[in-house]
């Protein structure tokens, strides 16, 4: 049976911001290895995002497993 999204639990929301974070946070570490033509300072800029990003998923991760569910 489909959940209704209406009825979304605060572990849903942290799990869903944790990969967005993680998905960007990880695409910001890999891209300065992956390009070309960019400055030490924008590679610097870029792995300090992605640091930062990664970090964020983490954490939200983390608590997206310590908030408690809603009980049926």
């Amino acid at each position: 049976m489909a959940r209704e999204r209406r009825k979304s639990t605060p572990r849903f929301l942290l799990r869903y911001f944790a990969v967005i974070g993680l998905v960007l946070g990880l695409a910001g570490l890999v891209v300065p290895f992956a390009a070309t033509g960019l400055t030490a300072g924008d590679k610097q800029t870029l792995m300090s995002l992605g640091g930062a990003l990664t970090g964020g998923g983490l954490v939200l991760l983390i608590a997206s497993v310590l908030v408690p569910g809603r009980r049926p």
